[in-house]
């Protein structure tokens, strides 16, 4: 039976470490050591691969590494609770099955980011999320 896990409280998503300024190669033991940082006082889960996080900049291959990276340093402790971000349903549905496979619990809070909507219905919108 799979463990369950009460997770509740501010979920903050880890931000993406990057070896440069270019911004295009993941820096894993940059990564890896500020993982282990929050690990010290964050009990609740991690959330990696959040919007925040800067996951929508990343192929899904390095998706999976941070998300990989973030089991290996977690060790079962906490739950890794992925992140999902796309722009239709199939592309969620196909992270989460992937995630979900790498032993992550697929999870998705980013309201939509490129609806631009009238005046109106963004006024709507903003004051109901």
């Amino acid at each position: 039976m799979a463990r369950k896990w009460k997770i509740e409280g501010l979920l903050p998503s880890v931000c993406v470490v990057y070896t440069d300024k270019s911004c295009r190669e993941l820096d894993e033991e940059a990564y890896r050591a500020l993982l282990r940082d929050i690990l010290q006082n964050q009990d609740q889960c991690l959330v990696v691969g959040g919007h925040a996080g800067e996951t929508e900049c990343l192929s899904m291959d390095e998706r999976l590494r941070v998300i990989q990276w973030a089991h290996e340093e977690g060790k079962g402790r906490i739950p890794i609770v992925g992140g999902i971000v796309a722009d239709a349903t199939w592309k969620a549905v196909e992270q989460g099955k992937r995630q979900k496979m790498r032993g992550s619990m697929p999870f998705s809070s980013a309201r939509p980011i490129w609806w631009h909507g009238t005046p109106t219905q963004r006024r709507i919108f903003s004051l109901n999320t």
